[in-house]
């Protein structure tokens, strides 16, 4: 990969969310927050994710040991990650509750959620 600076911005605010740079001098850094142009590509980008995407792997544990917890309001892994994941690890077992990352309301459904999948596998 070429050297370059990933910035993660909120448009309405202008806010920097994440700023991760490899191998860039500071004035090439300011220079790429300033509106130079990008430093890596989409598909350089894509390349560099892909390497710990879940999507871009197999599933290696039995389909009927998994069990996908999602959030439908989370915003950090937005439900079309999940909806995805289950799609792509051939739809195993999936509990969505409401809420987000950081507020799951409705925690103890989840726990029960978990311990009954556990239970099912003979772990508890």
């Amino acid at each position: 990969m070429q050297h370059g600076t990933l910035t993660l911005f909120n448009r309405t605010t202008e806010e920097i969310l994440i700023e991760a740079a490899h191998g860039l001098t500071p004035e090439q850094t300011r220079h790429a927050r300033e509106g130079g142009a990008a430093a890596l590509s989409r598909v350089e980008l894509r390349r560099s994710f892909r390497v710990h995407s879940p999507l871009a792997h197999p599933l290696r544990t039995p389909r009927e040991r998994v069990l996908i917890v999602a959030g439908r309001g989370d915003r950090i892994v937005p439900p079309t990650h999940p909806a995805a994941l289950w799609s792509h690890w051939g739809e195993p077992a999936i509990h969505w509750f409401s809420g987000s990352h950081l507020a799951p309301f409705g925690r103890g459904r989840i726990v029960n959620a978990i311990g009954k999948h556990l239970t099912s596998l003979g772990i508890l």
